[in-house]
């Protein structure tokens, strides 16, 4: 017999507490209407008002404590340890080639440890790394701290993004996400505070004030760490803040939403099946690729935005005052972009929509030589290139079931985002610094055609006179291994009058963010082709089960299937 959506029978509100109706499902015009009643509303506030807070606060934290190395440069890191400039950027870069690594493994094991005991233990942990990098003397020290701090915060944003997904509907999700990610933006402004207030604190115990940047933010993690404890429930049904009655009305409408979420089901049960069932499915692998592309326009726009800034020749607080104004209007983007995306009930208009402002941002940019109108075009390219990943997220996330398959797909989109900018930069700063004490080195310059002549043009992109020494052969590694094509493009900037031009790396972000609409524009034809085939086939995936008893027979299809199964609506 055919499945259908199991709606559990406790508890059912009565037709006097309907005071509204919305779709099930994500895309769920192909749906009936379903009702949703007010104290389901008022369940569903509370864990915006108690989850949500607290995961927000674990985002920013991570963030802080990755990115409050720079506030400990300027406070006097590099020149204290004896640091290069290579060297300093090595020690950045560490972190996120084990941040990468352990995002899928850390995923898969958050069920069986539970959110509850592994997110804080990570926060602890993170906050004694951060604490112990104060402590560091020598650049090998550092180093090792860091490579040890990105292997611990890189599961927490994958972790975050699958825990909210099994508290909320796939149509509640990426508001959810975005509150949380938006925190991010405003670490930039409180980090530098604080940074400020702490490095007065130089000499005290025999300590620099940047190692008192560590110590003291590390030891706010710590304690936030041991209180996500007591804060952070594994599940609805652990929630102390929630009443028996709206513990039952949340696993309901996650039931009824996603059926693979039931307790009959399995889920803890894992099986490798799952993750080569996210990795070929053709929709997921397409998401992976938007991914890619928002990653590194990201990437790109970092590296040169802080210049269109201070191209503009105020002082430097006016000029810090100034960066604020983008990321504002990314911020409420964020939150914006991702209110419609659930309110509609659409993850790729507003996705779309999103990426289009980058596309007008990057084009000004390439058609001005005007230094205001390039700091303008910041308020389109960083809310049109930051804004979309919240809304990509919960997208991952609506679109794969069951439990492991989620995870997977979530973790590979996060590593996709940071495939550029991190291990690649990393190989290629590190062959860098091998290559320069090398003896009898050969002078290349990057404009020279020497070596193969596919390896020309990558020499070429840089455009710049400096002269750097690789021992023989060294240059071919570097092209080959490190992927320097894309890095060169990232890097690339020429010297005009007004300032640094950075052409080629935004017609390398105008690209990306015209090809991301591209890849979501398919992304929905082909779900909605999925969808389609799902429906016109339904008696034939189901056959395999059609001999069992309900309600096992429909369980274990949908343990199988997941979102393959027919009464699964792929989200667009």
């Amino acid at each position: 017999m055919a499945s259908t959506l199991r709606e559990p029978t406790p508890e059912r509100p009565s037709k006097e507490d309907y005071s509204s109706s919305e779709t099930g499902y994500v895309g769920g015009r192909n749906l009936q209407p379903r009702i949703v009643t007010d104290a389901e509303k008022r369940a569903v506030r509370k864990l915006d008002y108690t989850i949500v807070p607290v995961m927000t606060m674990f985002y920013l934290l991570s963030f802080l404590d990755r990115a409050n190395i720079g506030n400990a440069r300027v406070a006097g890191l590099q020149k204290g340890l004896g640091l290069t400039d290579t060297q300093y950027q090595i020690a950045v870069t560490t972190l996120y080639a084990p941040y990468i690594f352990a995002e899928l493994p850390s995923n898969l094991i958050l069920r069986w440890v539970g959110p509850r005991y592994l997110m804080p233990s990570l926060l602890t942990a993170w906050g004694i790394v951060v604490t112990l990098q104060g402590l560091v003397s020598s650049y090998g020290g550092l180093v090792a701290v860091r490579a040890i701090l990105g292997l611990i915060e890189g599961p927490m944003f994958p972790g975050i993004v699958l825990y909210l997904s099994g508290f909320y509907t796939r149509k509640d999700l990426s508001l959810r996400i975005a509150l949380f990610f938006s925190s991010a933006s405003l670490s930039g402004a409180f980090s530098g505070l604080l940074a400020a207030a702490i490095q007065n604190m130089d000499g005290i115990g025999g300590r620099p004030g940047w190692a008192w940047i560590f110590i003291l933010e590390g030891l706010f993690s710590v304690l936030m760490g041991i209180a996500g404890f007591f804060l952070v429930p594994s599940t609805p049904k652990e929630s102390k803040f929630l009443t028996p009655a709206e513990k039952k009305l949340i696993q309901t409408r996650l039931e009824l939403d996603r059926p693979s979420v039931t307790p009959d089901i399995p889920s803890d049960k894992f099986s490798f099946l799952e993750i080569v069932r996210s990795l070929t499915s053709v929709h997921v692998i397409i998401n992976f690729i938007i991914l890619f592309l928002v990653g590194t326009t990201l990437y790109g726009l970092a590296l040169f935005s802080p210049s269109i800034v201070n191209q503009l020749g105020f002082s430097p607080v006016r000029s810090q005052l100034l960066s604020v104004g983008p990321f504002a209007g990314g911020f409420f983007v964020t939150l914006f972009g991702a209110y419609f995306s659930d309110k509609y009930q659409n993850r790729a208009i507003p996705a779309m929509v999103i990426s289009c402002l980058a596309i007008v941002g990057f084009a000004m940019y390439l058609r001005t030589t005007d230094k205001f109108v390039a700091y303008g075009s910041l308020f389109f390219t960083v809310p049109g290139a930051y804004a979309v990943a919240p809304i990509l997220s919960a997208w991952m996330a609506n679109n794969s079931e069951p439990y492991f398959r989620r995870a997977t797909s979530i973790a590979f989109g996060f590593i996709a985002t940071n495939s550029v900018s991190s291990p690649v930069r990393l190989w290629r700063r590190y062959l860098e610094y091998l290559a320069v004490p090398y003896k009898g080195r050969t002078e290349i310059h990057e404009d020279d055609d020497h070596g193969p002549r596919f390896l020309r043009p990558c020499r070429r992109l840089h455009g710049s006179e400096r002269r750097v020494s690789y021992p023989p052969g060294w240059q071919t590694t570097l092209n080959l291994i490190s992927v320097e094509l894309l890095v060169s493009l990232l890097d690339s900037s020429r010297q005009t009058p007004e300032g640094p031009r950075f052409t080629k790396t935004t017609i390398m972000d105008l690209v990306f963010s015209v090809l991301a609409v591209v890849f979501t524009a398919l992304n929905v034809a082909i779900l909605y082709y999925k969808n389609q085939r799902k429906r016109r086939l339904r008696a034939e995936i189901l056959a395999p089960y059609a001999g069992e008893k309900e309600p096992d027979g429909g369980l274990r299809a949908w343990v199988e299937l997941g979102d393959k199964h027919p009464d699964f609506i792929y989200s667009y």
